[in-house]
């Protein structure tokens, strides 16, 4: 005979049935999970990553404002290097900063050339042996390096808010770096009387770059980080540095503009020092967000993992419920059958649910009680009670029927036996008065 599925026994057809759905759910959760784990890591880098943007950020700084002492140093500005050594002191600071053991993402620039020579460059600025333009060129060189790398690490975002976050602070960071540019060749034309036409072409490209880069910045910074800007970035020492930065740019020289170098070189330092506040805003806002991402990645793949225990647990016990009704009810109907096989119509069958397997106990045992009545009817009418009604369920119910005919039959045969002795009597009775 050949195997068939449906002569396995319940049991196994009702678990194997049952376990191919579960199996393909536990996959399918499997793939979520294998997806939240990858997810996890991949925010818990750009977690780190929004940490190493502020270390940049702040080495940037740090570099910009050190160009600034460089310049003004080797043109004769500040003529006192403790200032100027000061500042070596704290970009120095920020460059260790990037090798923090405290973070677990080790930074890209780590074992980088990008500061190469900058201690020869800072011996030569002391020196004096360099000119103010090769010094500006060699502070943009690094700052342009460490831009680099943020750009870098803006693209990894993965969430569209997060990579506007990025994208608008990164902005910021640019137009900061233009300004500082503007700033120092601005300074550079104050002291040298006047910028030559290569420069003159350079800072106009730079104004255009801070300006394009913060309308930028307004157009993608959230209202909290704007808010920030309008209320930190502003005043009378930023606004009189707006009218000589747009003076400058029409009229294309710097000689001519009513300024002295050293109020200049201040203002301009207030002014970027304010921006570092509106950056730091910024990125307090990157870091909240990415620390988001990260927890919510975290809840996410604690979910994944928990839910194919709590699916297998609850088909387990549902399967272990459903399983243990249907079998005690088939065991009970199993034995009444055995029991009325043999003549036995004591048996019942005990109704726990009112679903498919209830009815099918109330059927039975509504079975047994029809059988029950046709038989104490058959009893009471062999005991000679021909009155005794027999319950004739449907037009069908051979049994009913066939005992009800019986009945009529007897009770008839009774009567004409009644009848037939009656007449005995009389004929009797007639011969013995005869």
């Amino acid at each position: 005979m050949p195997w068939r599925f449906a002569d396995l026994p319940v049991r196994t057809k009702f678990l194997v049935t049952l376990g191919i759905p579960v199996i393909g759910m536990v996959l399918l959760i499997g793939k979520q999970v294998d997806s939240s784990v990858k997810k996890n890591k991949v925010y818990t880098y750009i977690k780190e990553s929004s940490r190493n943007i502020g270390l940049y950020s702040n080495v940037i700084h740090e570099l910009q404002k050190e160009s600034a002492y460089a310049v003004s140093y080797v043109t004769g500005l500040q003529e006192m290097p403790i200032a100027l050594q000061l500042q070596f002191e704290r970009t120095d600071a920020s460059i260790a900063s990037l090798q923090d053991p405290a973070f677990n993402e080790p930074l890209p620039l780590e074992g980088d050339r990008t500061f190469d020579g900058l201690d020869v460059m800072r011996q030569r600025i002391l020196g004096s042996e360099l000119k103010p333009m090769s010094v500006l060129n060699g502070y943009r060189r690094m700052d342009q390096r460490m831009l680099d790398e943020l750009n870098r690490s803006g693209r990894l975002a993965l969430d569209p808010f997060t990579k506007d976050l990025l994208y608008a602070h990164l902005r910021l960071l640019h137009a900061k770096e233009a300004l500082s540019v503007v700033r120092n060749l601005l300074a550079i034309g104050y002291l040298d009387d006047g910028l030559d036409d290569k420069e003159m072409a350079e800072l106009s490209e730079q104004v255009a770059h801070y300006e394009s880069n913060m309308l930028l910045f307004e157009r993608d910074a959230v209202n909290e980080v704007l808010s920030s800007h309008r209320q930190v970035f502003q005043g009378a020492d930023v606004n009189f540095m707006r009218s000589i930065i747009g003076s400058v740019k029409e009229r294309q020289r710097v000689d001519g503009v009513n300024m002295e170098d050293q109020q200049w070189w201040e203002l301009s330092m207030g002014a970027l020092e304010k921006l570092k506040q509106v950056e730091d805003r910024s990125l307090t806002f990157i870091e909240e967000a990415t620390a988001g991402n990260s927890r919510d990645a975290r809840i996410r793949l604690t979910i994944a993992l928990i839910a194919p225990f709590l699916v297998v647990g609850t088909v387990a016990v549902m399967g272990v419920v459903i399983m243990r009704g249907v079998r005690n009810t088939v065991n009970e109907v199993t034995r009444a059958a055995q029991a009325l096989s043999v003549g036995d119509i004591s048996a019942a069958v005990p109704v726990n649910a009112q679903d498919e397997i209830g009815q099918m106990a109330m059927s039975f045992n509504t079975m047994i009680d029809n059988i029950r009545s046709l038989a104490s009817s058959a009893e009471a009418i062999g005991k000679g009670n021909y009155d005794t009604p027999v319950t004739v369920r449907a037009s069908k119910d051979v049994l009913g029927l066939a005992l009800a005919r019986m009945k009529e039959n007897l009770k008839a045969a009774r009567i004409r036996d009644d009848e037939q002795t009656l007449a005995l009597h009389a004929e009797k009775e007639k011969l013995e008065l005869a």
